[in-house]
């Protein structure tokens, strides 16, 4: 479960910009620079491309990436770097669809923080998989540009039910 629900992480982010969300003017600019970031992440995930995955991470420590279970937490660029390693082993590159049903997000000056619910389809080794993620994300925009600074991923049972369409 562990690796599953780390994989599924850009493709999450990426949606995470749902409409519906009231934003001010400056909030929106905020909003497309953000949404650039996870759609680069996204990208990158979807390559194999360890060097366009970190970039999306703030250059500078400290930066957590916290999974569904006891110990599954990673500090520090180093540490986030490792697993993305190990992550490109368990998936199908450019396999992954994402169905986000509820998200929710705000902006802060600074600051922006994000929680969304999706459901993930994609494929190992030419097996298809579906299960269900929830992610939260706090990002900081540092010399102008926004990066992720804690990002937590959970997903439940492979066999678990989709849950209707909340957006």
């Amino acid at each position: 479960m562990r690796h599953k629900s780390l994989l599924v992480l850009p493709l999450v982010l990426a949606a995470w910009t749902a409409p519906g969300s009231a934003q001010s003017e400056g909030d929106q600019k905020a909003l497309a620079e953000i949404k650039e970031v996870f759609a680069r992440f996204d990208r990158a995930i979807n390559e194999h491309d360890l060097a366009g995955v970190m970039a999306a991470y703030a250059p500078s420590d400290p930066v957590v990436w916290l999974g569904t279970g006891e110990g599954e937490r990673w500090v520090g660029k180093k540490e986030i770097q490792e697993e993305y390693e190990e992550l490109f082993k368990y998936f199908d590159p450019g396999t992954q669809e994402t169905r986000c049903t509820w998200t929710m997000q705000e902006i802060k000056g600074n600051f922006s923080w994000m929680a969304s619910m999706c459901r993930i389809t994609d494929f190992l080794k030419n097996q298809k998989r579906d299960y269900g993620i929830n992610v939260t994300a706090v990002l900081e925009k540092l010399d102008g540009k926004w990066y992720f600074r804690v990002v937590h991923v959970s997903n439940g049972s492979p066999d678990e039910e989709a849950i209707g369409e909340e957006n």
